[in-house]
């Protein structure tokens, strides 16, 4: 979805259900994991527009919902009950995440594989410190050491 599509679709979702009367605003964020965030403090709502573009317009409609519900609700509620109904009686599906499955994902750039496993892991950052794979292993262990490299996208 374009972000100036995104953009005009917020605003009219939030004029719709009353933030902007109350002073809310709307931006767009660098966020690679996240797709959006409701910031109570700044009264804004933000949409990473990584995944804004990647992303369709339905996909993008829901994440807007979903953080209007947060907004709607109140600091303290999280992904609870009270959450979850404002979110289901505003038209958003409900859902506390995003999941590979029906979302476009940022990949990082970065990449190990597992010498025991075989399991992909990705980063943004090149780790500062030694790690190794987790889906194998719940502690550290040095046979299944992970080396990051640079792959293309």
């Amino acid at each position: 979805m374009l972000l100036s599509e995104a953009k005009t679709l917020a605003n009219k979702l939030m004029t719709q259900h009353g933030l902007i009367e109350k002073g809310w605003k709307f931006q767009f964020d660098n966020a690679k994991r996240r797709f959006g965030c409701c910031h109570y403090g700044t009264r804004t709502i933000s949409l990473s527009k990584y995944l804004v573009e990647l992303n369709t317009e339905a996909r993008v409609q829901n994440t807007i919902l979903h953080e209007i519900a947060h907004a709607l609700v109140g600091h303290g509620h999280g992904h609870d009950w009270t959450w979850k109904r404002m979110a289901l009686a505003i038209g958003c599906d409900g859902n506390r995440c995003y999941s590979e499955k029906n979302t476009n994902v940022v990949r990082g750039n970065l990449e190990a594989v597992c010498p025991k496993c075989g399991h992909v892991h990705r980063k943004f950052k090149q780790p500062k410190r030694e790690s190794s794979c987790g889906k194998c292993s719940n502690t550290f262990d040095r046979e299944r050491l992970l080396i990051f490299k640079k792959v293309q996208k």
